[in-house]
């Protein structure tokens, strides 16, 4: 398919004007323009967007329309949103998932930064990270780090920033009856491109004994937080297993906030 003009000059863009509309001298209406490029593969609607600025506009439509699909529901739209937004959500696929690597203990934690480990060895107390620890009982203090680059996941920060998803934390723990029992810690911080903080939220939990062998969940959601997040900042401290996870959904009612 190619564009036929003849037209070598350049010409300003007028809405009304149907220039980019006509395909081998066939005159073709926007809709079924549309319904034509929904099909295409993700590279092809990229160029798409080269040929010019009546394409550009039509092409907005269409990446908005692979994101319905993509979402299985209404993504938000306006007139300021980019077209990188539609991209990202259609690769990578953001909301609604996991966004934590290696969230589980039974995996290798290699997205994982250990700060601090406190462990015992022949009656001493150890402060770093020992290569090996025979026994898990023998490790006192293990604070873990992961950082989340809500860009890199597919999160444009337009969408951060003027939508403000939901973040949804959550993670199970679960203390053996073999352990004595442990205190739980949970920090969360939304921080800027600058890694300053712009929201946290901190829990810490002793259980019991009667409450060991048992999953206990922790949860919480972060609403309407300031402006400029772009990190999702995720530390914990315990010593047995556990399931985490930091989810992205947008709302079904989706609004603006300026």
């Amino acid at each position: 398919m190619r564009q036929c003009n003849d037209i070598l000059s350049h010409t300003m863009f007028d809405e009304k004007d149907c220039n980019g509309l006509v395909l081998c001298d066939k005159f073709l209406p926007v809709e079924i323009l549309t319904d034509i490029f929904f099909y295409v593969d993700y590279k092809t609607a990229m160029n798409c967007r080269l040929v010019c600025k009546r394409w550009q506009v039509l092409m907005n439509h269409v990446w908005y329309k692979k994101t319905n699909q993509t979402m299985a529901k209404p993504f938000p739209w306006d007139n300021n949103m980019p077209w990188s937004v539609f991209y990202l959500t259609c690769t990578k696929k953001p909301y609604g998932r996991n966004l934590l690597k290696d969230y589980s203990d039974t995996k290798d934690m290699d997205y994982w930064r250990s700060l601090n480990w406190r462990f015992r060895c022949n009656s001493y107390f150890w402060l770093e990270r020992p290569m090996y620890v025979p026994n898990l009982k023998d490790i006192i203090y293990h604070p873990r780090i992961q950082n989340v680059d809500l860009e890199d996941e597919g999160i444009h920060p337009y969408i951060i920033d003027t939508y403000r998803p939901t973040i949804e934390i959550s993670e199970w723990i679960n203390c053996r009856e073999d352990h004595p029992p442990i205190s739980y810690e949970l920090t969360v911080e939304l921080v800027d491109i600058n890694n300053k903080q712009v929201e946290q939220f901190y829990t810490s939990y002793d259980i019991k004994r009667e409450e060991q062998n048992q999953r206990l969940q922790f949860l919480h959601t972060f609403e309407d937080y300031g402006i400029g997040v772009r990190k999702i900042t995720f530390k914990h401290v315990m010593r047995s297993m556990s399931f985490k996870t930091v989810t992205l959904n947008l709302p079904s009612e989706c609004k603006c906030i300026r």
